[in-house]
């Protein structure tokens, strides 16, 4: 089961009016992993329990640079990839976990 909790500030609020700023579209996948993966953004999870060749949601998220850290099941002492991704406005990302054995990294697809 994933448990997303991705709430970014999107728009920039101004008293009664909102202005959406251009977003970026971002999803994970796990191709590597043969078990449950947590994933953290910005040190917040944003997913949880994301099994084997299984994808999430794409999730609208403000342009810019973000944390992604990634703990294999519920070992949160010791990550398998601790990095900074950016995100393009007006682009659809996905994120793949790859690698096996104790070398993984993440590589995107942008669409």
């Amino acid at each position: 089961m994933v448990n997303p909790d991705w709430s970014w500030n999107w728009g920039v609020i101004l008293p009664g009016t909102v202005f959406p700023v251009s977003i970026a579209r971002v999803r994970f996948y796990n191709a590597a992993v043969r078990g449950p993966i947590q994933i953290y953004v910005n040190n917040r999870l944003v997913v949880s329990n994301l099994n084997f060749l299984d994808f999430t949601r794409f999730y609208n998220v403000a342009p810019g640079r973000y944390r992604i850290t990634i703990y294999r099941g519920n070992n949160m002492r010791t990550p398998i990839v601790d990095t900074w991704m950016s995100f393009q406005r007006n682009t659809s990302t996905t994120v793949t976990l790859a690698g096996s054995g104790s070398n993984f990294w993440l590589q995107t697809t942008v669409q």
